[in-house]
């Protein structure tokens, strides 16, 4: 559904696992320095760059300019005070700063104060700063094919993905597949590293990302990221098969730490981007329409079966893990093809199809262009009703294979925890093997660290419980 973006931040993972080569994988808190750096956005001059520093007790907004190195705090807050969450360049080249509290009650975040340059001025906006950061996708392209062609050198490990344009397109502030930031001057072709904007394991340490393309059983040819542990061996490895949410979403070569705290614990990691995903045009979007749970399922395992045949992946020990649409996608993997999976992995995913279109009317009203967008996403809910029961993983409950974890915030306003909440029930009921770890208090995404700490530990322990590579 459009509202299924999950954002978590990964803190703590088991220790006992290992890399595929032997020796220790770098620890989780080194992924999460309790000095942070977020929203980094060049200024429309292409002269300044305007960063978000977090630490365990203060925020605060930044900028420095690029040709000195020279920087200046604009504003700050102390614990307790609200967050600072997003950054907007104005045209005139002032910088907005907003605030955002955590709200008591269920619904995530809310904007409480913007900031102009140090001076407080009126609230809200956020979504402007997002919609803003997000337009910068459109030159990841363009940067990757200067890449190829040797107009710039390369811009870290893994395809560049481009976060921040000046308003005249020569500079891109663009990040790498181990989060490295790179200044890129595109009428020079120079380049430069931007060191302090990264934090987290020594390079040396993180896993090796690729694009790999399979095709599918039809004959389409069907992109996606593998990352691998940094010093994988030649045979082949467990696999995390990690489907993206949306499914209108994609993943990338770009700095993924759910992928890296994965593969640096000796998985290869799998991320397809399946018809429905975004970024590959309309064409490919729409062919995801009224195939959740029929071609884009087909996809997943296309490419499993793919790398299986290939060697890199060992077909006696894959999991699936997945968030939102991506919890849901694990979850008709296991119902489809329970031969396959070792383990099944849902986080505020999704079990019902016909309920989530239930409360998509009840929440925006069935007139409304977004119920209309759903039905046209999922199927219509008296026409389609029985395939909407086929391509509920529910409805297999009392067949279903593989070991099941299901977790979810029970304040989760976009996916209802009863989601999973009945989900394990129903399979509990048939004598499945289900653990459910309903998490008090949190929404869809944003959640405390202390609450993703608990429940990654539980995540990873959970999948090298079923296919832990082997020790050295």
């Amino acid at each position: 559904m459009r509202r299924a973006k999950l954002v978590i931040l990964l803190t703590l993972i088991s220790p006992c696992a290992v890399q595929a080569s032997g020796g220790s994988p770098p620890p989780i808190s080194a992924f999460f320095p309790d000095v942070t750096i977020a929203s980094p956005a060049l200024s429309p001059d292409g002269a300044a760059l305007a960063f978000l520093r977090h630490s365990p007790t203060r925020s605060e907004a930044i900028v420095e300019t690029l040709a000195s190195g020279a920087s200046r705090i604009v504003a700050t807050t102390d614990e307790g005070a609200p967050l600072f969450g997003a950054i907007r360049w104005r045209r005139d080249g002032r910088l907005e700063v907003y605030a955002l509290r955590r709200m008591a009650a269920p619904g995530g975040l809310a904007a409480t104060t913007l900031i102009v340059d140090g001076a407080q001025s009126r609230p809200g906006g956020v979504e402007a700063a997002v919609e803003q950061r997000g337009m910068a996708g459109v030159e990841t392209a363009a940067v990757a094919r200067d890449v190829r062609a040797g107009v710039v050198g390369a811009l870290g490990p893994g395809e560049p993905s481009v976060v921040s344009v000046s308003r005249d397109g020569r500079w891109r502030l663009t990040l790498d597949a181990v989060g490295a930031y790179h200044l890129y001057d595109r009428q020079t072709g120079a380049a430069r590293d931007l060191d302090e904007l990264r934090a987290g394991p020594p390079l040396a340490e993180l896993g090796h990302v690729e694009s790999f393309t399979f095709l599918a059983r039809d004959g389409t040819r069907i992109p996606c990221y593998l990352t691998l542990p940094p010093q994988a061996t030649t045979g082949p490895l467990p696999m995390v098969v990690m489907p993206h949410g949306g499914p209108m979403q994609r993943d990338g070569a770009a700095y993924d730490r759910w992928a890296q705290v994965i593969a640096t614990r000796g998985y290869l990691v799998f991320q397809p981007n399946y018809r429905g995903s975004a970024g590959y045009g309309s064409a490919w979007l729409r062919a995801g329409y009224g195939q959740w749970g029929g071609r884009i399922q087909d996809d997943i395992v296309d490419g499993v079966a793919a790398l299986v045949r290939s060697g890199r992946a060992d077909g006696s020990r894959v999991c699936v893990f997945g968030a939102s649409f991506g919890g849901y996608a694990a979850l008709m993997q296991g119902a489809l093809r329970p031969d396959l999976y070792k383990c099944v992995i849902s986080w505020s995913g999704f079990s019902d199809l016909s309920a989530l279109l239930r409360q998509s009317a009840a929440r925006d009203g069935v007139a409304s262009d977004a119920y209309r967008y759903d039905v046209r996403q999922i199927g219509d809910p008296v026409r389609d009703a029985a395939r909407l029961r086929h391509d509920s993983p529910i409805a297999y409950a009392p067949t279903y294979g593989p070991p099941v974890l299901l977790t979810h915030g029970d304040a989760d306003e976009t996916i209802p925890a009863d989601q999973s909440r009945v989900m394990a029930a129903a399979l509990a009921d048939h004598g499945r093997d289900v653990r459910l770890n309903i998490v008090a208090g949190e929404d869809h995404g944003g959640w405390t660290a202390e609450a993703e700490e608990t429940a990654l530990t539980d995540v990873v322990a959970f999948i090298e419980a079923h296919i832990a590579p082997a020790a050295p």
